[in-house]
């Protein structure tokens, strides 16, 4: 019932932007990959959030879930400051992207995998996306990477598709099936909808509290949260020019009919 990474990592792509439901196991699965990886090849991660905060909460229960469900049984997995370890051994390092300039220098040989959790902010937090924030990604995986191969796991709830990440690579959603390839198949974006998750979060109290509400859209049908279609429509016949703007060198028209009410949604 819970989030499988068997299948997306098979496409073996360098960027992977993974949104799917609340509580479908993304970090849990993320944290037996890359536990499974050190135990068989000695490969580290590098777990990453925005601001010191958020790691500051993160990390020491980075390990809690598989701990408590004895995935590794025989082996001891636990957090201290900003490293992950297993039996002792540095398996992990956590990062945060907000400071990512003071890392420039160290050595990360031994990372295969990055982490990026909660890559798109929630609606109703404090925070905000970084100034060039893609920039200073891409900085940092220059950092770590180098020019080894690794991969990038970013993961989201369906919050809104336009973010950082997608305007800076012109991504969309897959809409026929749940995952798509951009970039000669560099970058996949998957758009989770796993049915047998969502009919028993559907039956929990919260699922049959929220049944219907903006919350549930969200929470448990994957839905974006702060998108909508409200005004946005195929250009009718009969649609009046009413101004245009320019964006990163590309010039956008805006039309109004005011005898169309109907609107075409594409998100």
């Amino acid at each position: 019932m819970y989030y499988d990474y068997s299948r997306i990592l098979s496409y073996n792509a360098f960027l992977n932007f993974l949104i799917g439901e609340r509580g479908v196991g993304k970090t849990y699965g993320a944290s037996k990959f890359v536990v499974s990886q050190f135990l068989k090849k000695g490969e580290q991660f590098a777990y990453i959030r925005r601001y010191k905060t958020e790691l500051r909460q993160a990390v020491p229960q980075f390990f809690s879930s598989i701990n408590n469900n004895n995935e590794f049984e025989g082996h001891i997995l636990n957090t201290k400051g900003k490293f992950f370890y297993c039996d002792g051994e540095v398996c992990g390092h956590a990062m945060t992207l907000a400071t990512a300039q003071d890392l420039k220098g160290t050595n990360f040989d031994k990372v295969t995998t990055l982490i990026f959790d909660e890559f798109i902010i929630e609606t109703g937090q404090r925070k905000s996306y970084l100034n060039d924030e893609v920039f200073t990604f891409l900085n940092l995986l220059e950092t770590i990477a180098r020019m080894r191969n690794v991969r990038v796991l970013f993961l989201g709830n369906a919050v809104t598709i336009t973010n950082p990440y997608f305007l800076y690579f012109d991504l969309t959603l897959p809409y026929n099936n749940d995952i798509k390839l951009f970039k000669n198949g560099l970058i996949l974006v998957q758009y989770m909808k796993n049915e047998e998750y969502r009919e028993a979060k559907r039956k929990s109290k919260l699922g049959q509290l929220t049944e219907g509400t903006s919350y549930g859209n969200y929470a448990i049908e994957n839905k974006f949260v702060m998108d909508n279609c409200t005004f946005l429509a195929k250009k009718t016949g009969s649609a009046k020019f009413i101004f245009a703007f320019k964006y990163k060198g590309e010039v956008f028209g805006v039309w109004n009919d005011y005898n169309e009410r109907k609107s075409l949604c594409f998100l």
